[in-house]
């Protein structure tokens, strides 16, 4: 069970917990897109390790599959209020607000969901553990601290902010790889600059 859900359900009546569950069924669909990913991604990922020319590749191709999510996920935003009105009726409109909330931290999962998979290619399971055990805490001590005072969207944000210490996470972990790219790029753009401007 969801425990932004059980955190919720301890604070608020049934009506509120009804309004951030439709929320939750909202964003079902972009979850089990990101929850796909790893399946599609691991084999490249795996190829990654000790060569800089297949990590190039891979976070191009990771890059790419963000993009793509990010833009369903900016549609599925903009349509939050047909779809609640349309599925659930007029009564759940306090849902349109918690499940746009819910769809940012959705904006961090599509970005640090492709990346993270490199942790599998290191041989670092621990560090998708870890990756899970941040996301609990966040969620558990936000949530008991935004709860009681601002009730589901206090839920919503800490789901939210548990995403976002997730891609913290996950960007800090992967410094090493990503900084490789980053400098080889670099030395690239150098010489290429200071190609341009010797004299013929």
């Amino acid at each position: 069970q969801r425990l932004d859900l059980l955190i919720l359900a301890r604070y608020v009546e049934l009506e509120t917990v009804g309004q951030y569950g439709v929320a939750l069924r909202i964003i079902v669909i972009v979850s089990l897109m990101t929850g796909s990913l790893s399946p599609l991604l691991l084999p490249r990922a795996s190829r990654t390790n000790g060569s800089l020319d297949n990590l190039k590749n891979y976070l191009k191709h990771a890059i790419f599959i963000s993009g793509v999510l990010i833009f369903f996920i900016s549609i599925i935003w903009l349509a939050v209020p047909i779809m609640v009105n349309q599925l659930f009726g007029n009564i759940y409109a306090q849902a349109i607000s918690l499940a746009r909330i819910l769809l940012i931290g959705m904006v961090f999962v599509a970005i640090y969901v492709p990346l993270s998979q490199l942790f599998l290619s290191e041989n670092s399971p621990k560090k998708m553990f870890y990756l899970g055990l941040i996301k609990f805490n966040v969620i558990l001590w936000l949530a008991l601290i935004l709860v009681p005072t601002f009730k589901a969207q206090g839920t919503a944000w800490s789901v939210v902010s548990s995403e976002f210490a997730a891609l913290v996470y996950t960007v800090i972990s992967l410094k090493t790889k990503l900084w490789s790219v980053f400098r080889e790029k670099s030395q690239i753009v150098r010489t290429t600059w200071t190609q341009r401007k010797v004299p013929l």
